[in-house]
């Protein structure tokens, strides 16, 4: 990944990424693994104001000219060029909307306990993943997986679809996607500050300005993080911003939980 002025310095940057490729292809070789050129995805990402000025409209992997994509998939999760984040709500709600019209086809044959298992690990579970990609967005975007989750509230609870869903995801103990999606960043910024959570998101968090002192304690866990300022909409989505302003408007005493599994049971209490 590298980033570019428009129409300033893109050859630069294009001969940079090619010789990150040209490195990447010579270590995989020395540990007997090949980089599949014909495989290999481009994209370039950016607000609709500048991606009209990008003159860019290839990589070359190897012998292979990639043209540039409009979405891709990494690590699960599909990307498009101006991170809407549509093309992933899209391939979310089609597969879950599968989901949920197979189970009701068996729902008859299983018991109440044994369809909340399947919907809960079969529909709920690509609502939720990668969902923390997914903060901030317009509630119209989210509103999409709120109706597949509406949908198999009712389906558990046997209701027609003029049910108001809100009292049936109570009742279930279910959170709506919005809070879900807060409900994983916040998870995440507990483990990392308490030294279990991933590394890479970890370095990113600090309980001072001094970037010099990142020590993450227990003991300090009341304080508030650090918010970066940001002038894009971009950056306002990224967990390095989004995760302090959540963060910081916790409780005090929810913050300093001994234990994961207390955390997430107040969290989950805090949320409805």
């Amino acid at each position: 990944m590298a980033s570019f002025t428009p129409g300033v310095d893109e050859e630069l940057v294009l001969a940079r990424l090619s010789n990150c490729i040209q490195e990447v292809r010579i270590w995989m070789a020395n540990n007997f693994l090949k980089l599949n050129d014909e495989k290999t995805d481009f994209i370039i990402i950016g607000n609709k104001y500048f991606m009209p000025q990008v003159q860019c409209k290839s990589l070359t992997v190897g012998e292979q000219c990639v043209p540039t994509s409009t979405s891709v998939r990494n690590i699960g999760a599909s990307l498009d060029s101006s991170l809407t984040m549509d093309t992933e709500i899209k391939a979310k709600c089609k597969s879950a909307w599968w989901q949920l019209y197979q189970i009701s086809k068996i729902r008859r044959f299983l018991t109440p306990e044994q369809v909340k298992t399947v919907t809960v690990s079969l529909v709920l579970s690509k609502l939720d993943q990668n969902n923390s990609l997914l903060h901030d967005l317009p509630a119209c975007v989210l509103l999409k997986l709120q109706r597949v989750q509406n949908s198999a509230a009712r389906l558990l609870c046997s209701a027609s679809r003029q049910v108001d869903a809100a009292p049936l995801l109570v009742s279930l103990h279910w959170l709506p996607i919005k809070k879900r999606i807060m409900f994983k960043i916040v998870l995440l910024v507990y483990k990392c500050l308490n030294g279990i959570g991933p590394l890479y998101l970890s370095e990113l968090l600090s309980f001072y300005s001094n970037t010099e002192s990142r020590k993450c304690l227990r003991s300090s866990s009341l304080d508030n993080l650090p918010v970066p300022r940001t002038n894009t909409k971009f950056g306002d989505r990224s967990f390095l911003v989004c995760a302090p302003k959540l963060w910081n408007s916790l409780p005090f005493d929810l913050r300093n939980s001994p234990s994961v599994e207390s955390f997430k049971k107040s969290l989950k209490t805090f949320l409805f």
